[in-house]
């Protein structure tokens, strides 16, 4: 678990932008003579859990994840807010 736990603590330090975005990568090749892809994951979390982790992290102090639109991908942003709502309804739990 040391390994999710510094995925974690990235976001908690508020680096969680930076480690969403890179978590997956996909490109793709194409030139007259050949084409090509390839994919990279880097850290340990997957990009809905660093979603998730990033609901959380803007939750918890009232702000809204909105700001994080210009930064992470499109998709990526989709998971923000599907987390966060769930995180809203969760908001009981946070209190405790």
């Amino acid at each position: 678990m040391h390994e999710f736990a510094t995925d974690v603590m990235t976001i908690h330090m508020g680096f969680g932008l930076f480690g969403g975005n890179r978590a997956f990568n996909y490109s793709q090749h194409q030139d007259f003579l050949s084409q090509s892809w390839q994919w990279s994951r880097q850290g340990y979390l997957r990009e809905r859990d660093w979603a998730f982790g990033l609901a959380t992290f803007f939750h918890l102090p009232g702000q809204s994840g909105e700001a994080a639109r210009l930064y992470l991908k499109p998709y990526l942003y989709n998971d923000l807010a599907k987390a966060e709502r769930y995180v809203r309804r969760l908001k009981p739990a946070f209190d405790t």
